[in-house]
């Protein structure tokens, strides 16, 4: 009696442990949200994302918890039992062969619009045959079959597409965009006076320091200031991107905000943005804005003793950052590594143009006096 009792248990456990971390086939909304996780890039909010794995061996299909499972490889290893390093992992799963153990890729659900989509990861090399199969095979267990498109999102898949050897339904980067009103820039919180500026119409474009904006489209210049509301959709390496993350200044995208009334009541009053994953909140405060220590400059060293274009495909020496930048080193060093490891690509013929050069060409235009007078602007000083 004793046995059967731990038998029981441990078969109900088993079955708990699955159904809450993967399952084959999703015949409801709850089911797909309940293991949704975050998409596989962050320049889409609003997105539920579940991973999904075919056992190409086995002919199984696992739609799995992908907050639980962070990687296709993380759960391939824990359920599937998977033995070999994630080199070998990637080789087999990312090949533009046949010779698959597993078809890997996300499905993304866009919640405003009731739209479902099928991804693959930028690097996966998945023959045509397969992207059909592996879609059909997905779309046969879930219950928004008719609804299921296949996104593409890589010139691999793009040209595929173009030469008409996929024979499912296919959506561009522009139908995800123009069915998200919101984005995520960076994720904190802060207290500012909230003005607005009609960017549009080219009106003057000087906000103080302690203010939070709003603006109609993606500015030239980034000035210093409290957090910022766009409307204006933005990609993962955009300049506002990355001077949001620099700065760890609250920046959302709301492409609706400017017609918003509830918030138009709040210009020229002291306000707190706090800015999360899926949303915003903006609401009056009382709260005192606090000051923000002075940076000291940074002034990078640069060696104008290279005069040569730079050839990245041979051994980059370490001390050259001074003379072609941090990322022309690392796109060499990431070169070196690739010859050895083979897992992952990097652009052909690659060469980097020195520091001289550039410094020749403001000196040959008389640019100095330019770039000063820029770096002097009070919109520019990063405090």
């Amino acid at each position: 009696m004793k046995n059967i009792l731990v038998f029981l248990f441990l078969t109900f456990s088993l079955l708990s442990y699955s159904q809450d971390n993967y399952v084959h086939s999703i015949t409801k909304k709850q089911q797909f949200l309940n293991l949704s996780g975050k998409p596989l890039t962050d320049k889409f909010t609003n997105m539920k994302s579940v991973k999904v794995v075919y056992d190409y061996g086995a002919k199984k299909m696992y739609f799995f918890n992908s907050t639980r499972y962070t990687y296709h490889y993380d759960f391939c290893v824990q359920v599937l039992g998977y033995s070999q390093e994630i080199g070998e992992f990637n080789k087999e799963s990312y090949n533009p062969t046949n010779k698959r153990t597993y078809l890997l890729a996300n499905i993304n659900y866009l919640e405003d619009s009731d739209d479902w989509v099928m991804e693959l990861a930028a690097s996966d090399e998945m023959n045509a045959g397969l992207i059909n199969f592996f879609f059909n095979e997905v779309n046969k267990n879930v219950f928004f079959k008719d609804k299921l498109k296949f996104y593409l999102n890589s010139p691999h898949v793009i040209g595929l597409n173009s030469k008409k050897a996929l024979k499912i339904p296919t959506v561009f980067s522009d139908f995800i965009f123009k069915r998200i009103t919101e984005q995520s820039i960076e994720n904190t919180s802060s207290i500012g006076i909230l003005k607005k500026y009609d960017l549009q119409k080219k009106e003057d474009f000087n906000p103080k320091a302690d203010e939070i904006i709003i603006i109609n489209t993606t500015p030239e210049f980034i000035p210093t200031v409290r957090g910022i509301i766009i409307t204006e959709l933005q990609t993962p390496l955009s300049h506002l991107v990355l001077l949001a993350k620099n700065r760890n200044i609250p920046v959302y995208v709301d492409t609706k905000v400017w017609e918003k009334q509830s918030i138009n009541n709040l210009l020229g009053k002291k306000v707190e943005l706090i800015t999360k994953e899926n949303s915003y909140s903006l609401k009056a405060s009382q709260r005192p804005i606090p000051s923000k220590k002075a940076v000291k400059e940074i002034i990078l060293k640069r060696d104008l003793s290279v005069t040569d274009l730079v050839d990245l495909e041979t051994v980059t020496p370490l001390n050259i950052v001074n003379s072609i930048g941090s990322k022309a080193t690392n796109l060499g060093l990431l070169k070196q590594i690739q010859k050895e490891l083979k897992v992952y690509k990097t652009p052909e013929y690659a060469f980097a143009i020195p520091f001289y050069y550039f410094d020749q060409h403001i000196k040959d235009n008389h640019f100095q006096d330019k770039i000063n007078a820029l770096y002097c602007m009070r919109f520019l000083k990063i405090l």
